[in-house]
């Protein structure tokens, strides 16, 4: 190798290392776009699974124990209507980041936005992905042992 070969050498894997950067930078670039354009149609989703499921859940129990509430665009609350027992189930979508952050009864969880095949999941820590449906039957579910 000539006197200044690893130069040439850290140079050609320099410049390697700056395209996969880029390369990675504008994926990255590209799935955020996806995730800002789906979360906020994702959440009205896991809204209205959560109404649907309220209203199941009355129907079969054949009293109005479920309550709706959503404080804003960004929260959606299920509460217990009257009965010896209080609890609640919240999820707050940030606008800014996206991260769901749910608090079943005294747990908080925050699952993460991620595209898997072109659709928005939302992720748990252990990398689960999460519908809509499956986060709006969560957030019913662990109110059960209070209805």
């Amino acid at each position: 190798m000539s006197e200044h070969g690893w130069a040439k050498d850290m140079a050609d894997r320099i410049r390697k290392h700056r395209e996969k950067r880029t390369s990675e930078s504008e994926e990255k670039q590209a799935e955020w776009s996806l995730v800002e354009a789906n979360a906020p149609v994702v959440w009205e989703e896991i809204k209205a699974s959560v109404q649907a499921n309220i209203k199941a859940l009355n129907a079969a129990l054949g009293e109005e124990r479920l309550v709706w509430s959503s404080a804003s665009n960004h929260e959606a609350k299920v509460g217990l209507g009257a009965g010896p027992y209080t609890a609640s189930a919240e999820a707050k979508l940030d606008p800014h980041s996206f991260v769901l952050s749910t608090v079943l009864v005294s747990t908080h969880h925050e699952l993460k936005p991620q595209m898997v095949s072109g659709k928005l999941y939302f992720c748990d820590r252990g990398g689960v992905t999460k519908s809509p449906d499956r986060i709006a039957e969560e957030m019913i579910a662990c109110l059960e042992e209070y209805i």
